[in-house]
């Protein structure tokens, strides 16, 4: 992880509610929303919150929380993958079966459908997951969010995470914010974005 292995390239997030949780109220809320409390053995990807220092920590009860103001901790994220063409070949082997098992020459479209279903609750049971622990800062004061990976799947992993449990809508800037910001010349960022390569 980042900070552990000692990189300090984070992705910074941001949210407009004011909050401001004290470090007993934010462990609370951790735990509430822990990846042991959210876990579902039938989904594909379960996530939720764990502490920094997990495993060797595993309960927010014993865990640091609050660093300096800023509260520390991090996502757990299992993503179970099964092989698209194995599935595939196993799903014509079970038809197959269900067929002469049931003395039927053709497949309705709901047994097609219970035949996946099993077959996807059947090799979900034997799959090892592919597990991501994801360091988070959560600076209230400045109303934003230190992450240590962000692509797509984090992005919508911690944005519901931190809807269901800290009640904020967390997004990401883009450069013509960013630039905005910098200038402080709305006007002047508006106007280069509406040049074509053409104009430079």
């Amino acid at each position: 992880m980042g900070l552990v292995s000692g990189s300090l390239t984070f992705f910074r997030l941001y949210f407009k509610e004011n909050i401001n949780f004290s470090a007993g109220e934010v462990a609370e809320i951790l735990k509430e929303y822990s990846f042991e409390r959210l876990y579902d053995d039938e989904k594909l990807v379960n996530y939720g919150f764990v502490p920094f220092n997990f495993p060797a920590v595993s309960s927010f009860d014993v865990a640091e929380v609050n660093f300096e103001g800023m509260d520390i901790f991090a996502v757990r994220m299992d993503e179970k993958k099964i092989n698209k063409k194995y599935f595939d070949i196993e799903f014509e082997n079970m038809k197959r079966k269900f067929q002469e098992e049931n003395n039927k020459n053709f497949l309705t479209k709901m047994d097609k459908e219970f035949i996946k279903n099993a077959l996807n609750t059947k090799l979900l049971k034997g799959t090892l997951p592919s597990t991501s622990l994801i360091e988070v800062i959560l600076d209230q004061k400045q109303k934003c969010i230190y992450s240590s990976i962000l692509s797509a799947k984090v992005m919508d992993i911690l944005e519901n995470l931190f809807r269901i449990a800290f009640d904020i809508a967390i997004y990401r800037e883009n450069i013509v914010e960013n630039v905005r910001k910098k200038t402080m010349d709305a006007k002047l960022v508006d106007s280069l974005m509406t040049l074509s390569p053409y104009n430079f």
